[in-house]
């Protein structure tokens, strides 16, 4: 597993090295200080995963990742930012980050993101959730676009948009791995979601997600 930085701030990139290091130490790790040598390198090497820093001076975060998610569709993409804005937030969704997390996350939750999204899934802090529920609830009222789930698609969409895992999933209702990962494909075609941001809307706009703190 290959993972690229990129970030004009030195202590910003040691710092997601040296906790990565530690909390995910099959990850191998690369810094990048600027977009110089950074595109010929994922050209050359495909990395599993490439964790941008939205305030990166001389970086233009949203093109750099439209560019990466049209060219190499198969790397994945974790963005860390200080902007709680649903105008910065949104058009990283719609491009298709896999991640989005904040300056402020611990490190057990940047690991947990990256394993999530090495593996797969989507990771969004709570508080980009927040953001949708707040966008979809203010532009509309109920959906008449229900479809039906089984209660155990409904289970498994409210445990989704409470950040659990796949495996948290499976440990929680006492079912495989495998049989969350079929539940999710299968809610994704009813749901019409490309990826668990679409699989979030669909739950708020269909008054599935009932948001809840997560323990410490």
């Amino acid at each position: 597993m290959y993972a690229i930085i990129i970030s004009s701030n030195e202590i910003f990139r040691k710092g997601i090295r040296y906790t990565l290091s530690h909390g995910y130490p099959k990850l191998l790790t690369e810094e990048h200080a600027q977009l110089e040598g950074f595109v010929e390198k994922v050209k050359k090497y495909e990395p599993n995963l490439i964790i941008v820093d939205l305030e990166s001076k001389d970086l233009d975060g949203l093109s750099l990742i439209r560019s990466l998610k049209q060219d190499h569709a198969l790397i994945k993409v974790i963005t860390f930012s200080n902007e709680h804005q649903k105008n910065a937030i949104f058009p990283l969704l719609e491009v298709g980050v896999e991640g989005y997390l904040f300056k402020d996350n611990s490190g057990e939750e940047i690991v947990k993101a990256v394993g999530s999204v090495i593996q797969g899934e989507n990771y969004y802090d709570q508080r980009v959730v927040a953001v949708m529920h707040h966008r979809i609830t203010s532009q509309q009222g109920s959906s008449s676009l229900r479809t039906s789930l089984t209660q155990r698609e409904k289970e498994i969409l409210h445990l989704i948009c409470q950040e659990h895992t796949n495996k948290e999933i499976g440990n929680i209702l006492s079912i495989s791995r495998r049989t969350v990962d079929g539940h999710r494909t299968r809610l994704m075609k009813k749901c019409g979601a490309k990826n668990t941001a679409g699989l979030i809307y669909y739950a708020i706009e269909q008054g599935f997600a009932v948001r809840q703190q997560r323990s410490a």
